[in-house]
């Protein structure tokens, strides 16, 4: 039977390894020198006080804590009940394992950005003509924005999605209150994630990183991706079925993801 490593023996793993598990840690999940080294020897040490961590790593006591603050927020250590206040390692498992689906989502995020701009892109380099009024695709001047949105409303029946980042929003959602009341009544689906909170009587969910805003009207998106191929910066709005099925399946994976 394979006998279980002492602490000792952890410990002297670690001084030996301790340089390439440093630049691992360091560039392979994003720590700081100092987090790196306080993290390798948490590992394998029962709870442990910050002045005798400052001690076995000789990180000065008064930086000590803000390392341990920088590996709490990442999730690698967390606070016991303990007094005096002693921290411990997450299990290697564990703390690479919430690294990955952090990175995954930001991942994610980053891919709907870039492809979401390169379908208003497509879209915008296909027109060989201004666009009209007749088009599946057209630009929508910023002042005339909550107008085109109340158009959209007036005809709506079964769903409003809106994803809304705090930095995008460019429409008072308040203005068209009484619409989206009068869907609400209808039983329209109502939908709303924001990155701030966000107190309309509507579904809402909070997303911390909410990647793109848009609004999905039926089967009609608004984007608020920015078009300055004009004198005025315009928005996007499409009611290409390739276009809102692929907004539509970015919704629903963020308001999975959302609170």
């Amino acid at each position: 039977m394979k006998q279980e490593p002492s602490i000792d023996a952890l410990s002297r793993i670690h001084e030996n390894d301790s340089e390439t598990l440093h630049h691992d840690l360091v560039h392979v999940l994003g720590l700081t020198p100092n987090e790196a080294r306080a993290y390798v020897h948490l590992l394998g040490r029962a709870p442990i006080t910050p002045g005798a961590l400052s001690q076995i790593t000789k990180i000065h006591r008064s930086r000590i804590y803000d390392n341990l603050k920088g590996l709490e927020s990442k999730g690698l250590i967390l606070k016991t009940d303990m007094s005096p206040l002693r921290y411990e390692a997450v299990s290697p498992e564990l703390a690479v394992a919430k690294i990955v689906e952090q990175l995954n989502r930001s991942h994610t995020q980053r891919v709907y950005q870039i492809s979401a701009l390169s379908l208003a892109l497509q879209s915008l380099h296909d027109k060989t003509r201004p666009l009209t009024e007749r088009s599946t695709t057209k630009l929508i001047p910023l002042e005339g924005v909550v107008t085109e949105l109340s158009k959209l409303l007036e005809k709506a029946k079964s769903r409003v999605w809106v994803s809304k980042r705090a930095l995008g929003g460019v429409v008072d959602w308040y203005l068209l209150r009484p619409q989206l009341e009068q869907l609400v009544s209808l039983n329209a689906d109502i939908r709303f994630i924001s990155d701030t909170a966000f107190p309309l009587p509507f579904g809402t969910k909070l997303l911390s990183d909410v990647p793109l805003s848009f609004a999905l009207v039926d089967d009609a998106v608004m984007t608020f991706l920015f078009s300055s191929s004009t004198e005025t910066d315009q928005v996007i709005l499409s009611e290409n079925k390739e276009y809102v099925d692929f907004f539509a399946q970015i919704f629903s994976d963020l308001w999975s993801a959302a609170e």
